[in-house]
């Protein structure tokens, strides 16, 4: 029995020293400059981004405000921080032929608004609105050429479409949302 004890305290310390140094590299998974860029234009302070995301429900994101002294967060699936880390890497070669990189600056554009001062935070449509409209001048901050802009947010608004089929609350026009005003 005792060596049956020790082999489950093992097992387990092994897994929650693996799990935490899943998490550790997560926590680092999107580049500082990156997520700097993106608080600024969505006029936030900060926020931590966590890419081991993983949920159940099939979101591509949740985003958690600071709260007792712990920063705000984005959970993020880790396919997210790569599309962006890859396109800021690289200056911006080779990105979006596919509409990832604009959908994944969608999402971290839509869940840093979450935690903005933006009065339609909480508001699902009216945060991916005002996310479309933040997403050129956050590509531009990221270093995307001027003449890419135009593909990144047809490729967010072909995104955002999916989204909406998808997830019925994220759509209804943003013309009438009062997004950017």
């Amino acid at each position: 029995m005792a060596g049956k004890r020790t082999l489950i305290g093992w097992t387990a310390g092994l897994l929650l020293v693996a799990t935490a140094g899943f998490a550790a590299a997560g926590n680092a998974g999107l580049l500082p400059d990156v997520r700097t860029r993106i608080a600024d234009t969505a006029g936030i302070r900060g926020f931590d981004v966590d890419c081991t995301y993983n949920a159940l429900s099939g979101g591509l994101a949740v985003a958690y405000p600071a709260w007792n002294g712990a920063p705000a967060r984005v959970y993020t699936r880790p396919w997210i921080c790569t599309a962006v880390n890859r396109a800021y890497r690289r200056s911006w070669r080779g990105a979006d032929r596919t509409g990832k990189t604009a959908y994944a600056l969608l999402v971290l554009t839509h869940e840093a608004i979450h935690l903005s001062g933006y009065p339609g935070a909480r508001d699902e449509r009216l945060t991916e609105c005002e996310a479309l409209r933040l997403l050129p001048a956050v590509a531009r901050r990221l270093g995307a050429p001027e003449q890419m802009v135009p593909t990144l947010e047809m490729w967010a608004g072909q995104a955002h479409a999916k989204l909406v089929r998808e997830y019925p609350s994220y759509g209804g026009g943003c013309e009438d949302s009062g997004a950017g005003r």
